[in-house]
């Protein structure tokens, strides 16, 4: 009975109910950073029993030729990301142009990899686009 009769800062985490998990006070822990500086979570690794386990087989093999290495994962932070596809858009359009007058063909290849960069950048932005206008209603 006297165990009914406790306060709420008495009881267990798992027994103060959800207005005071929800209704925290002054000692609510501090606000969460903007989603653009969050840094991406590390790649996901298997457990080492899961290692020890589990058959090797083509496609694990495959899998592990095809992942490229990050040695910058600040990269895959979403504003990072578009400025270096940005500075990548600028540095294919001037090789491009000084590739014209001695080697055409690169040049064509350039100016064609620019393109499919800038096709990627407009399917991105109206990616960004489509989703903010979902999250508006």
């Amino acid at each position: 009975m006297s165990s009914l009769l406790r306060g709420p800062s008495d009881l267990p985490f798992f027994d103060r109910g959800i207005e005071d998990i929800t209704f925290k006070g002054a000692d609510a822990a501090p606000d969460l950073p903007d989603r653009q500086g969050i840094l991406a979570p590390a790649i996901a690794q298997r457990r080492m029993l899961d290692e020890l386990m589990a058959p090797r087989n083509l496609e694990s093999f495959l899998d592990e030729a095809v992942r490229p290495e990050l040695p910058d994962r600040d990269i895959l932070v979403p504003v990072n990301f578009a400025e270096a596809v940005d500075e990548a858009l600028a540095t294919l359009t001037s090789a491009a142009e000084e590739r014209q007058a001695v080697d055409p063909q690169a040049a064509r290849g350039l100016q064609r990899a620019a393109r499919v960069l800038t096709e990627e950048v407009g399917m991105r932005e109206l990616l960004r686009m489509y989703r903010s206008a979902l999250l508006q209603g």
